[in-house]
């Protein structure tokens, strides 16, 4: 993934931001730091359902409707900020 944002000073853009992250290796990264129990899911998600990240890589970038996630038992976070879904639950 790479994603970038404009760097503004008094009101101009003078620059740009930008970052580039294997997806796969940070949900990797993530689901070995919360030390989920076996059968326990993460994701993160767009505000358009995409996956973004998952402790199954398999399913970056799947739609969220496509991922088996049951949102009655999952829990769910959306941040204010970026709008992104943040969920963990019962993997199926």
């Amino acid at each position: 993934m790479v994603t970038a944002v404009p760097v503004t000073s008094d009101g101009e853009i003078v620059g740009a931001l930008g970052v580039s992250l294997f997806l796969d290796s940070f949900s990797q990264v993530i689901a070995e730091d919360l030390a989920l129990p076996d059968g326990v899911l993460f994701y993160a998600a767009t505000p358009y359902g995409q996956i973004a990240l998952h402790s199954d890589p398999d399913l970056l970038q799947a739609d969220v409707s496509e991922a088996g996630i049951v949102a009655e038992d999952t829990a769910t976070l959306v941040s204010p900020l970026l709008g992104w879904t943040f969920g963990v639950g019962p993997a199926d």
